[in-house]
């Protein structure tokens, strides 16, 4: 789990791989698409009080464009509603922005620089 996450987001940036892991790891839910013990897809769900951050969603590059990044977000969504949130939010790089608006998603504010990797980044709430 660690290592598709490490891959994708951290690696090339030469950043270290403790970086994968910070404050939220062991409270939030952590959802894995598994297709014969090969990690295809992962996403993380955070609820503190009645507010969820959706984070570090991920797909192997081979395993893209089989609707595995949708049904991930869609079973996060659904946890958080299942638990009560009053909000549901994101912060999405900006080429994954369209993606996510065809859950609902809106972007809210202003690009911002990710305090991690300084990519640009652009939080995105889920509409009721």
């Amino acid at each position: 789990m660690v290592n598709l996450r490490y891959e994708n987001f951290f690696k090339d940036l030469n950043l270290p791989r403790e970086i994968v892991s910070d404050s939220n790891e062991e409270e939030s839910t952590h959802l894995v698409c598994i297709n014969s013990e090969r990690l295809l897809g992962y996403g993380r769900l955070t609820i503190d009080q009645n507010i969820s951050q959706i984070s570090q969603v991920v797909v192997d590059p081979e395993a893209r464009g089989q609707g595995i990044a949708s049904e991930i977000i869609s079973r996060l969504i659904k946890r958080a509603i299942e638990n009560n949130s009053d909000k549901v939010y994101l912060n999405a790089r900006l080429n994954a922005i369209d993606f996510y608006r065809k859950f609902d998603f809106k972007p809210v504010g202003e690009v911002f620089s990710s305090s991690k990797t300084t990519i640009p980044h652009q939080r995105m709430e889920k509409l009721s």
